[in-house]
């Protein structure tokens, strides 16, 4: 499952130009995705690929905060 999961994000990383980082960059996306968000497979794989688009998307909104 991990290896869909990579897949995708190289996809998702190539396809992005990071200008900025916060406190999750593309480079480290795979593994903290894998740590921290629950695994699907699905027959759909569109709306696979789009479950993990949004979390792909989700995690460049974190930020370190005090």
């Amino acid at each position: 499952m991990e290896n869909k999961l990579r897949r995708y994000v190289e996809r998702f990383n190539e396809g992005d130009t990071e200008h900025y980082s916060n406190m999750i960059p593309n480079c480290d996306a795979a593994d903290f995705l894998e740590r921290e968000i629950p695994l699907i497979s699905c027959s759909d794989k569109d709306i696979e690929e789009t479950y993990y688009f949004r979390w792909w998307t989700y995690r460049k909104h974190i930020k370190d905060t005090e």
